[in-house]
């Protein structure tokens, strides 16, 4: 995203990333909030979905990292069919009482470095900048304290955290990203 940043060129992809709603096809109490746990699953190596229990709109599931690279200004948020065959394959396989028909889907952007973790740092040709990108439901599990950070970072108050993970000069940073669009 150069081009909202041109004199720092972050190394961050966005990536359109469809959810999906279902009907539990097992029944709604086995999907209920009080007996199924929000998760992430690494189903094989490198390849994760997450899903959360039934709140009254359905089992939500999604493949977790994969979507294909878009603009943020130019991104389509229509799912169309055929894009949860994949979803659907994995969580008929491994977790079969989930699936049942589709009540609602979504789509939102991820924000992806090479490295999987946040950017969290100021400008490096102006301190007065702050940069943070935790730009996706993971980070979304951070926001309070990712505020916090920010707040100390754009006032010039040294984090009460190490942020050393999280700079634009970390090791792996630089390197091409580690998952581009869907898996074979």
């Amino acid at each position: 995203m150069s081009d909202r940043l041109p004199a720092c060129s972050l190394p961050v992809t966005v990536a359109r990333q469809p959810m999906f709603w279902f009907e539990p096809g097992g029944g709604r109490p086995l999907f209920h909030p009080s007996r199924f746990p929000v998760f992430l699953w690494q189903w094989t190596y490198g390849h994760s979905i997450y899903g959360f229990p039934d709140q009254g709109e359905g089992f939500k599931a999604a493949i977790d990292c994969e979507g294909r690279p878009v603009h943020p200004d130019e991104i389509d948020r229509t799912v169309v069919r055929g894009e949860e065959e994949e979803l659907v394959a994995i969580l008929r396989r491994y977790l079969p009482d989930g699936v049942g028909p589709i009540r609602r889907t979504s789509v939102c952007m991820y924000t992806n470095t090479p490295d999987e973790d946040f950017i969290l740092d100021r400008h490096p040709a102006d301190p007065r900048v702050t940069l943070a990108s935790p730009c996706s439901g993971h980070g979304f599990k951070f926001a309070v304290l990712i505020g916090e950070i920010c707040a100390d970072l754009a006032t010039g108050r040294p984090p009460r955290f190490d942020l050393s993970p999280f700079r634009l000069d970390r090791p792996g940073l630089r390197a091409p990203p580690v998952r581009t669009g869907a898996h074979g």
